[in-house]
């Protein structure tokens, strides 16, 4: 009996290490982001940074991969159920239209605070809920942000 719960606990220890790790070598990506905004203050380039970040996040951490293919309301919805707080929600003009304009009026700061708070949220505590599949949005769905784009 306290053989397997040695294991049980060397399996936990080494799941928490390998987040933990996981989760610097993140915050270390994000950190750069940050310091390239502090350093040029180009709101559009974070905006960029910040929403392909979130997408190869979505990607190959939260092994999500036809989530990259939603746009416009369809991805902040996907972004914001991993979190009933919906951190999401108020970026979503900045992240569904505002990458594809020349000059986009949002909080820099905010979004990499709430991006950073989301992926270690993910990365150190994955919520028990399971996202809603992808799969579940038509490929030709439009919204109204979108059709702003357009």
């Amino acid at each position: 009996m306290l053989l397997i719960l040695a294991i049980w606990l060397g399996i936990k220890w080494y799941r928490h290490r390998m987040k933990k790790r996981r989760w610097l070598a993140i915050n270390q990506q994000l950190s750069a982001l940050e310091l390239t905004y502090q350093n040029n203050k180009d709101q559009q380039q974070l905006l960029t940074d910040v929403s392909v970040f979130l997408r190869r996040f979505v990607k190959f951490q939260l092994n999500q991969g036809g989530a990259t293919t939603l746009a416009g309301s369809n991805w902040i919805t996907h972004l914001n159920q991993y979190d009933q707080s919906q951190p999401f929600a108020a970026y979503e003009a900045a992240l569904t239209v505002g990458v594809y304009q020349a000059d986009c009026e949002y909080d820099a700061q905010g979004l990499l605070q709430t991006s950073r708070e989301f992926i270690h949220k993910q990365v150190m505590k994955p919520q028990v809920m399971k996202p809603t599949d992808p799969a579940q949005f038509k490929p030709g769905e439009t919204d109204e942000m979108e059709q702003h784009h357009v």
